[in-house]
């Protein structure tokens, strides 16, 4: 019932625990496999695996890659995985609609 809340649920319980200077709360292993289990192959994020990606979810998964500064670990797990998310058409809308 709460399955699409998931991933930006995370990032905010990841920033609420960052704020409370506690940013080592959750297990970082177990936060990234579950980000990267919703990364999709358009570079796009779901808000929990098998979802399909959205803007919302798209932009928690890579706050949650940047407050953990795990782009370089996402890049060993999912080969190109920077450049897909660099080239995902959800972000590149949010940034600049006229680019497409």
């Amino acid at each position: 019932m709460t399955e699409h809340l998931r991933l930006s649920g995370l990032y905010w319980g990841l920033t609420a625990l960052h704020l409370l200077g506690h940013p080592d709360a959750l297990p970082c292993d177990g936060v990234l496999d579950f980000v990267i289990s919703c990364l999709h192959d358009n570079g796009g994020f779901g808000a929990a695996p098998g979802h399909d990606a959205h803007m919302l979810y798209t932009v928690s998964g890579v706050q949650i890659l940047a407050m953990l500064d795990a782009f370089d670990e996402l890049e060993q797990r999912v080969k190109g995985g920077k450049e897909k998310i660099g080239h995902c058409k959800l972000l590149l809308e949010l940034l600049d609609p006229l680019l497409l």
